[in-house]
């Protein structure tokens, strides 16, 4: 965030004795980052003033100078201006800092070297879906995607399900059941880590952010146990394991009541039923598959190229 100091060295472009060629020169010479300094020079009357007239060749500048892969990872149609390369940049950093904890050399569950390209490719999926406007246009946009873009957002969800396991906080965190689980704790763990994937189909990587990289804030926590209330069978007796102190229980949500269906279908199922109908396999046995077939240095996917990562964005297969 550029600070006041920071601007006053650039308060001569405000001179109408500076040529406008000039000025924009200039600007053009500034780092975009994440466009906050590009946007607080308009509040200059003149500047603001070119910024607009010239915002498409602007942005085209900054994105040929710093964000080359903008255009193919967040594609656009009317928005395209320098807000919707500042929320790019934004999209860029949070993505950035989710892999750098599915990576990090102390996660036990990173993602093997072979496989950082296709996950990072899936994350930016993941916002791609963000930009269908409801539940219905989201379970559109899955049903009909090939094997690759589909593998790609199963292996992100994957790993960060299973970085939230071990790494995380709250009720997705395996100390929360222990490490000899019965069947109810087992269960219980198998629906938060459902609704953890279904959050982040339906959020976003902004949840995987909240949840993997800023803890502290609990605007993740209070997503996962909303998705919860809607999706856990909320089928247990009360008390669960007896009323000891000290006893597990499941977590108690609050709010209306849910007719079956009511909140649509499940984004996660949707898409697992999709892989499998295109490995011509059981659901339940879809997983074990894809991960399978993925932990193998060889498979189609591995080591993903530039060209390879657009046409997954595209939503076509690699190959």
């Amino acid at each position: 965030m550029p600070t006041p100091a920071s601007l006053s060295a650039f308060h001569f472009l405000a001179s109408s004795r500076i040529p406008s060629e000039l000025v924009l020169k200039t600007i053009q010479h500034l780092p975009f980052e994440d466009g906050q300094r590009i946007a607080s020079l308009s509040a200059n009357s003149r500047i603001r003033s070119l910024l607009k007239i010239y915002e498409h060749s602007i942005t085209h500048f900054f994105l040929k100078k710093e964000l080359r892969h903008a255009i193919v990872d967040f594609p656009c149609d009317k928005e395209f201006g320098l807000t919707w390369l500042s929320r790019c940049a934004t999209k860029y950093d949070l993505v950035d800092a989710v892999m750098d904890e599915l990576t990090w050399r102390e996660n036990c569950v990173a993602v093997e070297p072979h496989n950082m390209a296709v996950v990072n490719a899936g994350l930016l999926l993941l916002y791609r879906l963000q930009t269908s406007c409801n539940h219905s246009a989201r379970l559109d946009f899955l049903k009909p995607l090939p094997r690759d873009p589909l593998t790609a957002m199963y292996l992100a969800l994957h790993h960060a399900t299973l970085t939230a396991r071990y790494h995380g906080h709250g009720w997705i965190h395996q100390r929360t059941y222990g490490r000899f689980m019965d069947a109810n704790q087992l269960s219980l763990r198998n629906e938060m880590e459902f609704c953890f994937a279904e959050a982040t189909l339906s959020v976003g990587p902004d949840f995987l952010y909240d949840m993997l990289v800023n803890p502290s804030d609990p605007s993740g926590e209070i997503t996962l146990l909303n998705f919860y209330h809607d999706h856990g069978n909320h089928d247990w007796e009360w008390p669960c394991w007896g009323d000891g102190k000290g006893e597990f229980e499941p977590p108690r949500t609050q709010g209306p009541q849910r007719e079956a269906g009511s909140t649509g279908r499940s984004l996660f199922t949707s898409m697992l039923e999709r892989m499998a109908e295109l490995d011509k396999c059981p659901l339940d046995e879809v997983r074990a598959l894809v991960e399978e077939a993925t932990d193998k240095k060889g498979h189609d996917l591995a080591f993903l190229s530039l060209d390879g990562k657009a046409r997954l964005i595209r939503g076509s297969n690699v190959e």
